[in-house]
């Protein structure tokens, strides 16, 4: 008879997860609730994604962003984002409904990273074979310092939907079914539309060396499968392939236009001879490295110093390996060891040629310079994965004659793990607490008693957050209090904000958002079109800034600097003037309603880029880069009305297909899984 009894159900992972997501939201509800500002990178992907959002809801896909360097094609924001992700629509929706954007913002993330961590656990369950280790996997994963990035950093947008691939790999490898292919599709379409893809492919790259090396018998039957179900499925296998290629297309679109130099990232792009502006230096020298992770993580082993970036995984995890470090060797284990070794020394440029030499010979290697970043996308859920196998080998031990020995190197392990801790001094009263409650989960994973080895689950629940729980609230101190980036919570994106007030003003760049200002230095070009960047090193960014006063200026003459030198002996005007009113903004496009008493040359201060077309009084007529970057075009004498338009009717559609096929494939994995489950009932 089932147990239907509230103490049955603690026993059981599908009401486990979810108590663990619960405990996870509230140690970190400092960040969650905004009461803790982002930092870092979160700022600026927060801002990005605000903008980003908000002009879908307005029905138009933002290729251009006027509130950036004077104006930059948005491509390379949005390959930060991932603009097509299905989740995104979390946060138009609670926003809609009137929920606050940093607070609907920040359920996403939530969401998406219980989302994630619950397919570890699917993931861990397929490869372990076993419910405590994936449950063991699944905890330390989620507790471990990986879902605090999301404060600072884009880590999960990479993580998540690789830990979804490769589940849907395993599964599809275990038994080849359209839903599972399905899942890897999407898993894969939205991997290439991350900021640099490149670092999944490095990490598949590895996993298939590792599983060719240790499985290599098995590899003409992996074979023969996936060209068995293409066979068996031609047209879903077509289907597959062009929603994948479709959602490359934009990456490699942005890959083409960044080679012919029309955009500037001086932030990424330096001490390099390569055209390319994508290209990075090779990481030799001063870069940070996986090495360097590990040494500034060292530096915070006092945890009450704790900070983002820092490698932590709760205490449990190394309890495990201590007792399973004379465990037999398995397939997997070696896979998994074989898999994040190798994805260490790729990312140790000093001292390890491999990164040297695949640089060299390697071209993708060239466009990516965070080789850190590869600890937190693959090395953490690679360890968590190690450490379930080994607690499942000790689960097998277990069940032998001689599971005494197990129990003496238990014993020892947390004798030595207490007497490392105490001569360090400085180890918080939870982690003592952790060590208490490891005793209590080892002893119940070593009873002979089915009745109390029923309570596993709920034991190492207690013994793995118990720790974290400290450790996070420590994090949310540790950082400012008050929303960072709240300038931009309530941005509306409206010309207003452009001009600013009746003396036009700053314009408003993301350049001098909250990361900045709390930096305390001058604003300096990260991402902007290469003949802005001209411009500013010519003028200055101070003179630049009171040019900037005012988007329009007018003239009776051209301009003929390609400087400044004539750009101040325009006329200002302002946007809402009796000569020249906005009377449509969109940052793809603006309509401006003129009255002349003759005919005047206007600048209108948005950077001028291949791509942007000018209509007057309803026929074309060429825009001209004056005074430095800018767009400028005549207009005649009384009424007249100027439409400019970034993109071509093509690209918008273009990008609006993409996002349906992204919606599209997402909705028809649901389904089949939906009816597949629907069928079993």
């Amino acid at each position: 008879m089932i147990n239907c009894s509230w103490l049955g159900l603690l026993r059981r992972p599908s009401i486990l997860i979810p108590v663990a997501f619960i405990v996870w939201t509230a140690s970190l509800w400092g960040f969650l609730s905004g009461r803790v500002g982002l930092t870092s990178d979160a700022v600026s992907y927060y801002e990005h994604t605000k903008f980003f959002i908000d002009q879908i809801g307005r029905g138009q896909f933002p290729l251009w962003d006027p509130y950036w360097s004077g104006g930059v094609p948005n491509d390379f924001f949005l390959r930060r984002i991932g603009p097509y992700n299905p989740f995104l629509l979390i946060v138009l929706v609670l926003n809609k409904l009137g929920v606050k954007f940093l607070s609907a913002y920040m359920i996403f993330q939530a969401l998406y990273f219980f989302f994630g961590m619950t397919g570890f656990y699917l993931l861990s369950r397929k490869l372990l074979k076993d419910g405590s280790a994936a449950f063991l996997a699944f905890l330390l994963l989620t507790f471990s310092a990986l879902g605090t990035r999301m404060f600072d950093s884009y880590m999960l947008l990479v993580t998540i939907p690789a830990i979804w691939f490769f589940y849907f790999l395993v599964s599809f490898f275990i038994e080849p079914r359209r839903s599972r292919a399905a899942g890897m599709t999407v898993a894969l379409m939205l991997l290439v539309t991350t900021y640099v893809p490149l670092y999944f492919l490095v990490i598949l790259l590895f996993f298939i060396l590792a599983y060719v090396l240790v499985f290599w018998r098995d590899i003409p039957c992996r074979i023969s499968s996936l060209f068995g179900f293409i066979g068996r499925n031609k047209a879903f296998s077509v289907v597959c392939a062009a929603a994948i290629l479709a959602a490359m297309i934009p990456g490699l679109s942005f890959y083409g236009d960044a080679g012919k130099g029309g955009i500037a990232i001086p932030g990424r792009h330096y001490n390099t001879e390569a055209r390319h502006v994508l290209v990075v230096e090779p990481q030799l020298l001063s870069p940070w490295s996986i090495m360097e992770e590990f040494f500034f993580s060292y530096y915070f082993t006092d945890l009450t110093r704790i900070a983002f970036a820092i490698v932590y995984v709760p205490l449990f995890a190394f309890l495990v390996l201590g007792a399973g470090i004379f465990s037999r060797l398995t397939g997997l284990f070696v896979l998994l060891f074989l898999w994040g070794v190798s994805l260490l020394l790729f990312s140790m440029p000093i001292g390890f040629p491999m990164y040297g030499f695949l640089y060299k010979y390697l071209g993708f290697v060239k466009y990516f310079r965070n080789l850190h970043f590869l600890l937190w996308f693959a090395g953490l859920p690679i360890f968590a994965l190690l450490v379930g196998e080994a607690w499942k080998n000790l689960a097998e031990q277990r069940l032998e004659k001689r599971s005494w020995r197990l129990l003496i190197v238990v014993v020892i392990v947390h004798f030595l793990a207490f007497l490392f801790l105490w001569l360090q001094g400085d180890a918080l009263v939870s982690t003592f607490l952790a060590l208490a409650l490891s005793g209590c989960a080892w002893g119940v994973f070593l009873s002979r008693s089915q009745r109390i080895h029923q309570w596993l689950l709920p034991a190492l629940l207690l013994a793995i957050v118990v720790q974290p729980v400290e450790v996070f609230s420590y994090l949310s101190r540790n950082y400012p209090q008050g929303e960072t980036g709240s300038f931009y919570t309530n941005f509306d994106y409206k010309f207003a904000h452009i001009t600013q007030h009746a003396g036009e003003g700053r314009i408003p760049s993301l350049e001098n958002s909250a990361y900045m200002s709390l930096s305390g230095t001058p604003p300096t070009l990260y991402y902007s079109t290469d003949i802005y960047k001209t411009l500013r090193a010519k003028v200055g960014a101070s003179d630049l800034e009171r040019y900037e006063r005012f988007k329009f200026y007018l003239y009776d003459q051209r301009p003929l600097s390609d400087s400044l030198t004539d750009a101040f002996s325009g006329v200002p005007v302002k946007a809402d003037s009796d000569l020249l009113r906005v009377q449509k903004f969109g940052v793809n496009e603006v309509v401006i309603k003129a009255r002349l008493g003759s005919p005047k040359f206007v600048v209108y201060n948005d950077v001028n880029y291949p791509g942007w077309s000018l209509m007057v009084n309803g026929k074309a007529q060429s825009l001209e880069t004056t005074n430095g970057a800018y767009k400028g075009f005549w207009l005649p004498a009384g009424e007249s009305v100027a439409s400019l338009r970034f993109g071509s009717f093509g690209k918008h559609l273009f990008n609006w297909i993409v996002m349906m096929s992204f919606y599209g494939m997402f909705s028809y994995t649901i389904f089949l899984y939906c009816r597949r489950r629907y069928a079993a009932v």
